[in-house]
């Protein structure tokens, strides 16, 4: 925490505060300016103490203190920017981690998915679900996930069959419950279901694909996730078509109108490949 003192400084002296003003009741004044200082640590409950008196959440803090730019974290980062398909990243990626000293558990079930990704490339789907299944057996003995553990699975579910893909999905959503009023939570619960649709087209599940689509383009909906319901809308166009119900157009021109809207091109052709994917088109 000795790290956060010049920051601690600079918010304190724009809002006005004193150095008395910030540590009353929380510690003594001279301990408080040894911590903007740098000079000693402090307890996190104590950091915690201090956000609050300056009505601060520590996500605020944090993106002040790295000079107003985000940092999900390097592991979270790889996650969330993960291109399958990019097999030159993936190299990179590896060969970045493997001159890591000291690996921690994190970045080995990292190394396992780069290397899954690799297999994938190479139609090697059983070898890449052995990879993953590692990851698998970890998490599952566990009561306790937290949020970097679910986009693992979000990451790697696809590889498994879709009976266990299905086992997965329920679990995960029940662990998700505890974080339900957590920011953003909404988007990574959506994009796990999102992508075992998928999975479930992919298997030719189209009548459970369509019940769950319904319930997810409502859940999009009231939670205002205007991308994800256009995603739902296309793939529930595809399920219709495959189904031979009613007429699939209405769907996608429903679905396009959103992505178009909000300017996101990257998915608006990801969704046309998987129609011409899924369908006789």
């Amino acid at each position: 925490m000795k790290k956060y003192g010049k920051t601690l400084k600079k918010i304190r002296e724009s809002l006005l505060f004193t150095q008395a003003n910030m540590s009353a009741g929380i510690m003594s004044q001279s301990n408080y300016s040894k911590v903007e200082k740098g000079e000693i640590d402090i307890p996190f409950s104590k950091m915690i103490d201090l956000l609050n008196r300056l009505g601060m959440t520590v996500d605020e803090f944090l993106y002040i203190h790295r000079d107003y730019t985000k940092n999900p974290g390097t592991q979270l980062k790889l996650l969330t920017k993960m291109n399958a398909d990019d097999k030159q990243n993936i190299l990179k990626n590896i060969d970045e981690l493997k001159v890591t000293r000291n690996l921690s558990q994190r970045d080995q079930e990292l190394l396992l998915i780069f290397d899954a990704l690799l297999l994938v490339l190479k139609n090697d789907y059983g070898g890449a679900r052995e990879k993953v299944l590692q990851i698998w057996n970890r998490l599952e003995k566990h009561d306790n996930w937290y949020l970097y553990d679910i986009q693992l699975i979000n990451s790697i579910l696809y590889l498994f069959p879709i009976d266990v893909a299905e086992s997965i999905v329920d679990l995960t959503l029940k662990r998700l419950d505890i974080y339900k009023n957590f920011r953003n939570i909404n988007k990574l619960s959506t994009n796990l279901q999102i992508n075992f649709l998928l999975l479930l087209i992919d298997n030719k599940k189209y009548n459970m694909a369509l019940n769950k689509t319904e319930k997810l383009i409502s859940f999009c909906i009231d939670k205002r996730l205007y991308i994800h319901l256009g995603a739902c809308y296309v793939r529930k166009g595809i399920l219709l078509e495959n189904l031979k119900q009613n007429d699939p157009s209405h769907w996608y021109k429903k679905g396009f109108s959103l992505l178009e809207a909000a300017n996101n091109e990257g998915l608006v052709q990801e969704l046309k490949n998987e129609i011409k994917h899924y369908t006789a088109r």
